[in-house]
């Protein structure tokens, strides 16, 4: 969570795929709130036998369950 808030929403792995986590869908810096709920949302995504990452590849904006709680989307850095 400190990660994504203070490198711009990106982790080591996050920066390596020159991606990063933005709030949805104002492309804003990640909040500690939103990096907290799209913490808790990695549990619910598995907890449902990993619906919620399956769930990336059936919805067009690409966003799983852990994405819906917190508010966030993943964007391609330029």
């Amino acid at each position: 969570i400190l990660l994504w808030v203070h490198w711009r929403g990106s982790t080591p792995g996050k920066k390596l795929l020159s991606i990063r986590i933005v709030r949805y869908p104002q492309s804003q810096p990640v909040s500690y709130l939103n990096g907290v709920l799209r913490y808790v949302g990695y549990f619910a995504s598995f907890i449902v036998i990993g619906l919620g990452f399956i769930m990336i590849a059936a919805r067009k904006d690409k966003r799983g369950l852990h994405d819906l709680i917190g508010g966030t989307c993943v964007i391609r850095e330029k």
